[in-house]
């Protein structure tokens, strides 16, 4: 028979499993008669035991972690998408980025006297070397631009010239008018106002207005001719 300090020795291979079959044996018979060393085995599976029921919590919890990360990437993406998503709307809604369909426009031309109440004077030679004056107006075309059921606009221009040989400059303005929802205190409008003297007006002055569906574009010198007409 196996002496006690030997069996307690083999008694946590024991435990794990690591003894031979003809160890098993002898170390089982031992315990069935010695009471001393059979409460120290149960003493060591009570001990495994609770070491098992507390590492058991452990794996448990990876799920738990995985859902949690998860739970917390779907909140951060969702916060994502949801502020880029109002994000396009501002743009499309408050800054505009559909210019104004063609239909929409309603354009209103009118001259009027830049100084009305006072006469300027134009200095010029006559045969005899005498100064003569010469009164005349000063007048200025105005051409008002509206988008017709559109609250405001946000309006862009960008002005090209041509210069020419003889010290002249044709001037083309590009206008682009892009309906949005009015935002409070600010300054947008519905309505373009361009304007410019009559004798600053050359015969080639383009402006072109760049619409959703198309461009169309306008001499002035047409306007200023059709401006007269509607004053006559």
């Amino acid at each position: 028979m196996m002496k006690c300090k030997i069996v307690q020795d083999l008694l946590p291979l024991y435990c794990d499993k690591l003894t031979s079959d003809e160890s098993n044996e002898e170390i089982e018979k031992h315990l069935l008669e010695c009471e001393g060393c059979n409460e120290i085995y149960e003493n060591m599976c009570e001990k495994e035991e609770i070491d098992i029921d507390i590492k058991k919590p452990e794996k448990d919890i990876k799920p738990l972690k995985k859902i949690k990360r998860s739970t917390v990437i779907k909140i951060i993406t969702s916060v994502i998408i949801s502020a880029v998503v109002l994000f396009v709307i501002f743009i499309f809604v408050f800054y505009g980025v559909f210019p104004i369909n063609s239909d929409k426009l309603d354009i209103q031309l009118k001259i009027i006297d830049t100084y009305p109440n006072n006469i300027y004077q134009i200095e010029k030679d006559n045969d005899d070397n005498d100064d003569v004056k010469e009164t005349k107006k000063k007048e200025k075309l105005i051409i008002a631009i509206t988008g017709d059921g559109c609250d405001t606009m946000r309006i862009k221009t960008e002005s090209e010239y041509d210069y020419l040989e003889d010290g002249g400059i044709n001037v083309h303005e590009n206008i682009i008018l892009y309906p949005i929802l009015d935002i409070p205190f600010s300054n947008h409008t519905n309505t373009f106002i361009w304007s410019e003297n009559v004798d600053n007006i050359n015969q080639n002055d383009t402006i072109t207005i760049h619409c959703k569906d198309r461009d169309i574009k306008y001499n002035v010198s047409d306007l200023l001719k059709e401006a007269r007409d509607q004053n006559n």
